[in-house]
Formats: structure tokens, sequence, C-alpha cells
């Protein structure tokens, strides 16, 4: 590695701790953070863990994710107890960077059978996502015009009801005063029968 080279792996090094010391408790569970305009940084936390790896620009992002995930979910696997009972010591899983550069060397090729397979099975994931959402959404239409039906009903059979009651309030005052209401009438027509009469 020439001066040059050196320089710029310490700048981006140091760029990366400043990153990892400007990240809190709340941060998002995983975002990207551009570096320079070749470089951008990417990373996951889970458990109070952080992942984060380096990638070229032209690196697709989907796989850094896959990535990193997949270098979680082996350390999860290998030493979860641990980060669960907070028995960590800096530098203790030295051990874990063989499998870092294992699946480091799977990922380096973007258009691997392996790393395609892994891009297209998230885009099938994606997919199957939102046809379940449109399907929802669907869904969702056909239960408003069912609702739509059913309150159009209501609100022809309130009418109804509404004349109804009309009705029956006409019925029971007709009971209630309606006897007196013909002695009233018959009264009046007796007099004025005798008024025109006489």
């Amino acid at each position: 590695m020439d001066t040059e080279e050196s320089n710029q792996y310490e700048t981006f090094r140091g760029k990366g701790r400043k990153l990892i010391q400007s990240l809190g408790v709340n941060t998002e569970p995983s975002g990207v953070f551009s570096c320079t305009d070749s470089y951008y940084f990417l990373y996951l936390t889970e458990n109070n863990m952080f992942y984060m790896t380096f990638c070229d620009k032209s690196y697709p992002r989907k796989l850094a994710y896959k990535f990193l995930e997949e270098l979680k979910d082996e350390f999860m696997i290998r030493h979860g107890e641990e980060v669960k009972q907070k028995k960590l010591r800096p530098y203790a899983f030295q051990k874990f960077d063989a499998f870092i550069s294992s699946t480091k060397k799977l990922y380096k090729d973007t258009q691997s059978q392996r790393n395609l397979n892994k891009v297209a099975a998230d885009l099938r994931d994606i997919n199957k996502l939102a046809q379940q959402n449109i399907d929802e959404i669907l869904s969702r239409g056909s239960k408003i015009e069912r609702v739509s039906a059913i309150s159009d009903q209501l609100l022809v059979d309130s009418r109804r009801w509404d004349d109804k009651t009309k009705t029956l309030l006409w019925q029971q005052w007709v009971k209630s005063w309606g006897f007196f209401g013909f002695l009233l009438v018959f009264t009046l027509f007796v007099i004025l029968f005798f008024y025109w009469y006489k």
C-alpha cells in the first residue's frame, strides 16, 4: 500500500469511527452514510450491536445489506449468549474474523449466481408483499362498497320507519283524542244547523 492509499484508508477509518460515535441507542436499525462520491458506509444495529461495512458506490446496497445481515445472524448464533449476558470484551471475537473473510469473498462478485439468487429472492419477497398489500386494498374496497350499500339501505329503511312513525302517531292521536274531536265537530255541526234554520 503506498502512502496515498494509506492516508485515504486512515481518512475513511476516521470517518467510520466518527460515524460509530455519532450513532446512539435511538439510531435507526439500518442506514447509509455517504463518505465520498466514490464510497459509502452501510450499517445495521440490533441488540445494541453495531454492524458496519464500507463499500464502493457501484456495489449494490441490497447485497451490502445481505452481507451485514449474514454477519449479524452468524455472530448472534456464535456469540449471542455473550451479547445477552453483556460479557463482551474488546477484540474477544477475533475468531469471528475468519467467517467475515470467507463471507466477504462470497459477496465480492456482485454477478455471482449466489448473490443474484439472493437479490432475486428479495425481489420475490417484495413482489409477494406488494401483491398482499394490493389484495388487502382491493378487499377493503369491496368492504367499503358493501358498507356503502348497507348504509344506503339503512337510509331507505329509516325513511320508511319515519313515515310509519308519523302514521302511528296520527293513529295514536285519533285513538286518544278522536272521540273528543268527533264530539266537537258534531257539536259545531248541530250549532251551525240550528243557526242556519232558525
